[in-house]
C-alpha cells in the first residue's frame, strides 16, 4: 500500500482535482460556499496526512534502518532519541533485546539489556557476555535461518538469575531472495517465576509431610483399637485421646494453610477499608487470656488501645496480633511476663522501630518485612516475651514456611510452622514492616509497624 504514496506530487495533484470535483458537486446540491470550502479543506488535510504517514513506512524498519537509527550506529547507543518506531518499542520492554549481525556482534541493545549486563558495550560478541554452549547453538541455528525452541540458563552472581532466551532471524529481501543479515535475541528474566515454583513445590512437600505424620499415627492407633486393645477400656481411652490430639494438629495445619493461601491471593491489592489496630490487639489479648492463666504467664497491654486506625482488615489484624501474642505466651516460662505495647511513631525512618530499651545491649536484630514508604507516621506494636530467645543463626530463617526450631516446645504444643509466615504476609498486605530482636536465654521482641491513617479520631 505504501508504494502508492512514493510520488507525493502526483498524489497532491490527484487530491486537488478530486477536491475541486467535490466542491462543484456540493454547489450543485445547494451547499453554501463556506460549507463547501470547509469540506474541501478537510479533504486536502487528510490527503497530505496520508502521504506523510504512509510515505515513510519503508524507511526506518529493522530491515532497512535510517542512517540515524541506533541499529546502524556502531558507537555508543543513542540514549533517549528514537527515529525508529520498532526501537522505541524495544526500549519500553522489560525484556533484554539484542540485535546481532552474522558474526554475532552486538549492533543494538536496549536499556533492559544494559541493566542485565552492566559491562555491556556495542560492537562486541554477544557470546562474550553469555558463555554457554546452548546459547551459542541457538544463535548459530538462528543465523542459519532455523527456528529453535527457547532455552533456559542460570547465570551465577550475587543473586543467581534464571534466564529464558529466544531468538529469531531478521529476514530481508534482495532480488526476491531471502537474506539473513541480523538476528534478534531476547533474554527474559524468569528468576521470580523459578523462585515461586520452588517455593510452591517446597510448600506442597512440607505440607504433605506434616499431614502424613498425624495420619499415619491415627491409622496405627485405629489398627491397635481394632486388635488386641479392642476390649481394654484404659488403652482405648488413652489411644482416643492421642487420636484427638493428632486430629486437632491436622485441623490447625489445614486452617493455617488456608489462611496463608487466602492472604497470598490478595497480598498485591492495596487495602481500602479502615481497621483499628488497638482493638485488634485488645481482642487478641482477651483470646489468649485462658491460655496465659493456665500457664501462669502475665500479659499486659499498654499505650493506645483504640482509634489506632490503619488501612486494612480488622479480622486479619486480629489474627496477626493473636499469632504473635499466643506464641509469646507459649514460649514464656511460668510466672513470667509478656508485654504488648502500641504507640505512634511520627515521621518514621528506618531504625526508629526498635525500642530505646532493648532486652540486652547489642542484641541481634533482623528486618523481615520493610514498609514501601518512609517519612510518615506509623503505629508500632511490640510483643516482648521472657522465653528462651533465638540463636543468631536462626534469625535469617524466621518467617519461612514450616520453619521450626528443634526443642523450642514440647510435642503437645508444637506449632504448624506457619504462624510467623502468616504474620509476615499480613504485614506485607497492610504495607507495613516486621522486625525482630532476640537473644538466647533473654527473650524475644517482635515489632510490627503499620501506616497510620490520617484521621482526627486517631490523633493522640
Amino acid at each position: 500500500m505504501s508504494r502508492l504514496f512514493l510520488h507525493p506530487i502526483i498524489m497532491i495533484t490527484a487530491i486537488t482535482a478530486l477536491s475541486l470535483l467535490i466542491f462543484e458537486s456540493l454547489a450543485v446540491f445547494g451547499f453554501t460556499a463556506g460549507t463547501a470550502r470547509a469540506v474541501l479543506t478537510l479533504i486536502i488535510i487528510a490527503g497530505i496526512s496520508a502521504i506523510y504517514h504512509f510515505g515513510g513506512q519503508e524507511e526506518g524498519s529493522l530491515s532497512n534502518p535510517k542512517p540515524t537509527d541506533p541499529l546502524s550506529y556502531t558507537g555508543q547507543p543513542q540514549a533517549k532519541i528514537y527515529d525508529n518506531f520498532e526501537v522505541a518499542i524495544a526500549e519500553g520492554l522489560q525484556e533484554a533485546i539484542f540485535i546481532i549481525n552474522r558474526q554475532a556482534i552486538i549492533n543494538y541493545a536496549n536499556q533492559a539489556a544494559s541493566d542485565l549486563f552492566p559491562e555491556l558495550a556495542l560492537d562486541r560478541p554477544l557470546l562474550s557476555y553469555v558463555r554457554d554452549p546452548d546459547v551459542s547453538q541457538l544463535i548459530m541455528e538462528t543465523l542459519e535461518g532455523r527456528i529453535s525452541a527457547p532455552i533456559s540458563i542460570q547465570r551465577p552472581g550475587s543473586i543467581d538469575r534464571h534466564l529464558r532466551i529466544s531468538a529469531a532471524p531478521v529476514i530481508t529481501y534482495q532480488n526476491k531472495s531471502e537474506i539473513i543479515e541480523r538476528a534478534v535475541v531476547i533474554f527474559t528474566d524468569v528468576t521470580e517465576i523459578e523462585r515461586n515454583n520452588t517455593v510452591r513445590a517446597d510448600f506442597l512437600a512440607n505440607a504433605s509431610h506434616e499431614l502424613k505424620t498425624p495420619i499415619a499415627s491415627m491409622l496405627g492407633y485405629i489398627e491397635t483399637l481394632r486388635g488386641h486393645a479392642k476390649n481394654d477400656p484404659d488403652a482405648r481411652e488413652m489411644f482416643l485421646g492421642i487420636m484427638q490430639e493428632q486430629a486437632e494438629r491436622m485441623q490447625r495445619l489445614i486452617t493455617d494453610i488456608l489462611s496463608l493461601r487466602k492472604i497470598e491471593q490478595i497480598e498485591h491489592i492495596t487495602p481500602t477499608e479502615r481497621a483499628d489496630f488497638g482493638l485488634a490487639a485488645k481482642a487478641a489479648l482477651e483470646a489468649v487470656h485462658p491460655i496465659a492463666k493456665r500457664r501462669k504467664v502475665s500479659v499486659s497491654l499498654s499505650g493506645k488501645k483504640k482509634n489506632a486506625l490503619v488501612m486494612g482488615s480488622q479480622d486479619e489484624l486480629v489474627q496477626l496480633c493473636l499469632n504473635l501474642i499466643d506464641n509469646a505466651v507459649r514460649m514464656s516460662p511460668p510466672k513470667s511476663k509478656v508485654s504488648v505495647k502500641l504507640e505512634r511513631l511520627k515521621n518514621w525512618i528506618p531504625g526508629d522501630q526498635f525500642s530505646q530499651e532493648p532486652i540486652i545491649k547489642d542484641i541481634p536484630r533482623r528486618r523481615i518485612v520493610t514498609p514501601p514508604k518512609t517519612s510518615q507516621d506509623f503505629w508500632r506494636l511490640s510483643v516482648r516475651d521472657s522465653g528462651p530467645g533465638f540463636k543468631p543463626e536462626h534469625l535469617p530463617r524466621l518467617g519461612e514456611r514450616f520453619y521450626r526450631i528443634a526443642g523450642d516446645r514440647n510435642s503437645k504444643e508444637k506449632g504448624t510452622g506457619l504462624g510467623l509466615a502468616i504474620v509476615k504476609h499480613i504485614v506485607r498486605w497492610h504495607r507495613g514492616g516486621l522486625y525482630i530482636e532476640s537473644a538466647e536465654h533473654h527473650g524475644t521482641e517482635f515489632i510490627i509497624i503499620l501506616p497510620l491513617v490520617k484521621d482526627i479520631s486517631s490523633e493522640e
